[in-house]
C-alpha cells in the first residue's frame, strides 16, 4: 500500500467505492486524474488488485476497507459524485448520489426513492428500506408530503423486511398527515401491522383508511379482501363488506380482489345457513381466470389445490388403490347380498365354479383361468399407478 503512486491510490479508492468494480467503470471514472488502466496495472502489481476478465476485486476483502476509510470525506464524495455519472444501474446511481452530498436536496432525493421503488418492486426491501431512508435525509424541509411518502415507502419496505416494529413506528407517525391519501396508507399500514404481530386487531385500522380515502379504489382493493377474509369468524359483518366491496370495485380493473371477496362470501353464506351459492363460486372461477396467471390468487384454495393435493397426491392414490383391492377381492359381503347368478361377483363366482366341479378331480385349468381373470384388473391398476404407489413408500420414509 505505501509504495503505491497517488494515481494508483485513486483508482483504489474508486474501486472499493464500487460494488461491483469493473476496469471499465473505474477507468471512465478516473480519466478526469489521467490513465485509469496504468493506475490499475500499477495496483494488480503491487497485489492490490486482482482482475478477473473485466472485473476487478481487492486481493483482501480488508484492502478495500481499508483504503475507503483512510480516503477523506471530502474525497470520498467527490468520487461517489463521478461515479453517479458512470454506472448504469439506477439503485447504484442512487447510491452514489446520496454519499456524494450531505445537503438536502429534492432532485437527488427524487431519484433516491425512484430507485427505493425499484429495488422493492424486485423483491429486495431491505435494499428499499435504504433508499428511501436516504431518500428522507435529503428531501427539503418544506417538502412535508414528500417527507411523508418516502416515509411510509421505508415502512412498506420494512415490513416486507420483516421489521415490524420499525414499520408501525414510522406509520405510527405518520398517520397524523394532513394529506388523505397519504393518511389512508399510514393507517393500512398500521392494519398490516396488527394483522402480523398480532397486538391489535386490524380492521378498526382498514375501515379508518377507507374512511380517510374513500375515492381511492386501488387501496380499497387492498383492504376489502382482507377485512372479508379476516371476518370469517363473524359471517354477517363479512358478507356485508363482501357487498360493499362488490359495489366499489369493478371486475374489470380489480379482478383478484374480487375474486377473493366472492370466494370467502361463498364460505360466509355457508355460515349464515343459506346454503351453497353456486353463482358466487363461478364467479370466482371466472374472476381467476380474468385476473391472469401473474396476479394474487386467493389464499385458500391456492394452498389447498397448490400445495396439499400435489403433495397428497400419491398417498391418496394408493390408498384409493388398496381400497379398491379389498372391495375386489371381498367374499362374504357379496355372498350375502348376491343371492342371482347375474349379479354375482368374481370372487362368488370363483367359489361357485370350485363347488361345482367334481370332488375326485378338479378343473385347475379353470380355475387357474378365472382366478387370473379375476386378478387382472388388480393387476393392470398396480401397472398404470405403480410409481404413484412407490412414491407414496418413498414419501412416508422422508423425515
Amino acid at each position: 500500500m505505501h509504495g503505491l503512486s497517488e494515481a494508483a491510490r485513486r483508482a483504489a479508492l474508486v474501486a472499493a467505492a464500487l460494488s461491483r468494480p469493473t476496469a471499465a467503470a473505474v477507468t471512465e471514472a478516473f480519466a478526469a486524474e489521467g490513465d485509469g488502466r496504468a493506475a490499475l496495472l500499477e495496483a494488480e502489481e503491487a497485489g492490490v488488485l486482482v482482475f478477473e476478465q473485466d472485473r476487478v476485486r481487492f486481493a483482501h476483502p480488508l484492502l478495500a476497507s481499508v483504503i475507503y476509510g483512510s480516503a477523506s470525506v471530502q474525497r470520498r464524495r467527490l468520487v461517489h459524485e463521478r461515479l453517479a455519472t458512470v454506472v448504469g444501474d439506477g439503485e447504484e446511481r442512487a447510491r452514489h448520489l446520496a454519499l456524494s452530498t450531505s445537503k438536502p436536496d429534492e432532485a437527488v432525493a427524487a431519484g433516491l426513492e425512484h430507485a427505493g421503488t425499484q429495488a422493492a418492486n424486485r423483491g429486495a426491501p431491505q435494499a428499499a428500506a435504504e433508499l428511501f431512508e436516504a431518500a428522507r435525509r435529503l428531501t427539503p424541509m418544506g417538502g412535508l408530503e414528500e417527507l411523508t411518502r418516502r416515509a411510509l415507502g421505508q415502512a412498506s419496505a420494512l415490513l416486507a423486511a420483516g421489521d415490524v416494529e420499525g414499520a408501525g413506528t414510522i406509520a405510527q407517525h405518520e398517520a397524523g398527515s394532513p394529506v388523505a391519501a397519504l393518511r389512508a396508507q399510514a393507517l393500512y399500514l398500521l392494519a398490516e401491522v396488527a394483522w402480523i404481530s398480532g397486538t391489535s386487531s386490524p380492521r378498526e385500522f382498514f375501515e379508518a383508511a377507507l374512511a380517510a380515502a374513500p375515492e381511492d379504489r386501488d387501496l380499497a382493493a387492498r383492504i376489502y379482501p382482507k377485512l372479508v377474509s379476516f371476518t370469517t369468524h363473524d359471517p354477517t359483518r363479512s358478507v356485508a363488506y363482501a357487498e360493499a366491496a362488490m359495489q366499489r370495485l369493478s371486475p374489470a380493473r380489480h379482478p383478484a380482489a374480487l375474486a377473493q371477496v366472492a370466494f370467502d362470501r361463498f364460505w360466509a353464506e355457508l355460515g349464515l345457513g343459506h346454503g351453497p351459492h353456486w353463482e358466487l363460486f363461478g364467479q370466482w372461477r371466472a374472476l381467476e381466470v380474468k385476473a391472469g396467471p401473474e396476479a394474487p390468487k386467493t389464499p385458500l384454495p391456492l394452498i389447498f389445490f397448490g400445495l396439499i393435493i400435489p403433495m397428497s397426491g400419491a398417498p391418496i392414490a394408493t390408498l384409493a388403490i388398496l381400497t379398491y383391492i379389498n372391495s375386489w377381492n371381498d367374499y362374504f359381503w357379496p355372498l350375502l347380498v348376491g343371492q342371482q347368478e347375474n349379479v354375482r361377483v368374481l370372487t362368488v363366482a370363483l367359489g361357485v365354479f370350485r363347488s361345482q366341479t367334481p370332488q375326485g378331480g378338479p378343473d385347475w385349468a379353470g380355475l387357474m383361468a378365472a382366478a387370473l381373470i379375476a386378478a387382472l384388473p388388480m393387476i393392470i391398476l398396480f401397472c398404470v399407478f405403480a410409481k404413484k404407489i412407490t412414491n407414496s413408500i418413498g414419501f412416508s420414509g422422508i423425515k
